[in-house]
């Protein structure tokens, strides 16, 4: 049985539950299930709770709930990016 506030997210994103609870993540269903993370912590619902309701794993909800966590995986994350680029940049240059 899926939980209500999931149902109504779901309308107000337009998208199925089935692709709520895919594996996809396109900027619409992540965004549609932050909120639904963090309306069912604003009613009082534990982490492990709401990962079990949402079907993901305990650190995606520690993920969505961490404003730093998630600031610090943007900037690793491009900086590893930035880095691969140079690399590569430099390899041409080299052959």
């Amino acid at each position: 049985m899926t939980h209500p506030i999931i149902r109504e997210k779901c309308r107000q994103y337009r998208i199925t539950t089935q692709e709520f609870f895919g594996s996809a993540r396109t900027q619409q269903f992540s965004a549609c299930r932050c909120e639904v993370i963090n309306a069912l912590r604003a009613r009082g619902l534990t982490k492990a709770v709401c990962a079990r309701i949402v079907r993901r794993n305990l650190t995606t909800i520690h993920y969505w709930l961490n404003p730093v966590i998630r600031a610090h995986r943007m900037r690793t994350s491009l900086a590893k990016r930035d880095w691969a680029r140079m690399a590569r940049s430099e390899m041409r240059r080299a052959a």
